[in-house]
């Protein structure tokens, strides 16, 4: 179940242009994750937020670790 849900919300943000997610070895469970802030009124524009997310196999039920 955990990987159906991961696919498609990776699916769903890999089609945004505020993020650039990509998967760790093809794992559905690690992602390298990219968030650009795209409001030029934040302080934030500009930046670039890097992270790696972690999914356990019960996921949605507990969370991720970054």
């Amino acid at each position: 179940m955990a990987e159906k849900i991961l696919m498609a919300e990776y699916k769903a943000l890999s089609k945004e242009p505020w993020t650039n997610i990509e998967l760790v070895n093809e794992n559905i469970f690690q992602w390298n994750v990219a968030l650009i802030p795209l409001n030029s009124d934040s302080a934030y524009y500009g930046w670039y937020f890097q992270a790696k997310m972690t999914f356990p196999r019960d996921y949605p039920y507990h969370p991720p670790g970054m």
